[in-house]
């Protein structure tokens, strides 16, 4: 597996740790307009910008940004992840 694909939801899971202790980049989507602290009052205070606000802060070849309202975002996410293999973070 050269990448994970994050799908939004659930906010702050496990799955990029995961993927990077395995070897495989993280694709962290990013949402157009931060999401209001109001829904995401569960979670946080704060307003979310990303899947996993702080593993966004992770460098590439690590953790890939994507727009899913952009598909070639992701489509070049994937193979730039799949080309830049790395054996675990």
């Amino acid at each position: 597996m050269s990448f994970a694909l994050g799908m939004g939801f659930p906010l702050v899971s496990a799955a990029p740790i995961d993927a990077l202790y395995n070897g495989a980049a993280y694709l962290n989507p990013v949402f157009s307009k931060p999401l209001p602290s109001e829904m995401m009052s569960a979670i946080t205070s704060l307003k979310v910008y990303t899947q996993h606000d702080p593993i966004a802060l992770m460098q590439l070849p690590h953790v890939y940004p994507v727009d899913f309202t952009n598909p070639a975002t992701v489509v070049d996410a994937a193979l730039r992840a799949h080309s830049e293999r790395f054996s675990s973070y």
